[in-house]
């Protein structure tokens, strides 16, 4: 009886494991986003890099905007993101700590701790990303949902737009 219970929990084993691998297997842009080249009608995108200098963050942003199929601009993203390979993180698989925000609102904050860099990445309700000086991003649950959209408004308010 007991050899029949290590041979059945070996074999759950063995097909969580496989499912795990699979899950996790190497895909190509296109398959992990579930688009079509043929239905993208535009794109956009934006980039932030901090730095500190003296003792004082600072930002620095970038757009890239209203890009079209056939422009150059448009073709080199896609190039670029199409030049690696992406795998699912199991993570996924567990149930969503919250619905992702339909506006899609990001803001992100950064603090100079002297020479050292910590940021603050809010992209939709109820999730950050942190990324303390000299470690990796940590995901949090935050219990003030809608931070994103508290601080896009706030940066928005009291900032001033980026060069497009």
């Amino acid at each position: 009886m007991k050899k029949k219970i290590a041979v059945g929990v070996a074999l759950i084993a063995f097909l969580l494991a496989g499912s795990g691998l699979w899950y996790t297997r190497p895909q190509t842009f296109w398959d992990a986003t579930g688009m079509d080249w043929d239905k993208i009608t535009g794109t956009s995108g934006y980039a932030i890099e901090g730095s500190v200098t003296d003792g004082t963050a600072s930002q620095q942003i970038w757009m890239l905007d209203n890009l079209t199929p056939g422009q150059e601009d448009y073709k080199a993203l896609l190039a670029l993101l199409e030049d690696t390979t992406y795998r699912a993180s199991l993570q996924n698989l567990l149930p969503p700590s919250s619905s992702h925000s339909a506006d899609h609102v990001t803001a992100m904050a950064a603090f100079a701790l002297g020479d050292e860099l910590v940021t603050v990445h809010a992209d939709y309700p109820g999730k950050v990303w942190i990324s303390p000086a000299h470690s990796r991003t940590l995901a949090f649950s935050i219990s003030a949902r809608e931070l994103n959209e508290t601080l896009a408004d706030f940066i928005q308010q009291h900032g001033a737009a980026g060069d497009p």
